[in-house]
């Protein structure tokens, strides 16, 4: 959830190479993702983050996701 990111970065070339062929994108990154509750089990009501990324999704007819690779050894 780094801004700035490895993945983020290549995420932000699909996006343009997305956009040069025609496609309105929207960039959900490290800052975005990383003010998400996704982690606490607790209900709640949503907040507004989380209604705007269901609602990226909802509206979205594709949906790029970059996730960092593992760099170390089993």
């Amino acid at each position: 959830i780094r801004a700035g990111s490895s993945s983020e970065k290549a995420l932000a070339r699909a996006l343009a190479r997305a956009e040069a062929l025609g496609a309105e994108t929207r960039l959900l990154g490290g800052a975005f993702l990383g003010g998400l509750p996704i982690f606490d089990p607790r209900p709640g009501d949503a907040d507004a983050s989380q209604l705007a990324l269901a609602d990226a999704v909802r509206a979205a007819d594709a949906v790029i996701v970059a996730s960092p690779g593992y760099h170390g050894s089993i």
